[in-house]
């Protein structure tokens, strides 16, 4: 009973409180979500995302063409 006291007394005794304590568990849920979807998509698609493949396309800089023409 005394676990059900204090919670009441912490959380429900004010609607501010509540407000408060409801604005802060969406933000935490939301925040969980986001980066559960995030994992699950980012492994599921593991070698097809830019960040992935993106080394194999490397373009030739202005300072790359000048190394290669100086070394002919």
């Amino acid at each position: 009973m005394s676990v059900t006291k204090t919670v009441y007394n912490l959380f429900f005794r004010r609607s501010a409180t509540i407000a408060f304590a409801t604005v802060v568990g969406v933000f935490g849920y939301e925040r969980i979500i986001n980066k559960s979807a995030e994992y699950i998509y980012e492994r599921h698609n593991q070698g097809k995302l830019w960040k992935h493949v993106q080394p194999q396309f490397k373009l030739k800089t202005d300072d790359d063409e000048e190394e290669a023409a100086d070394s002919s």
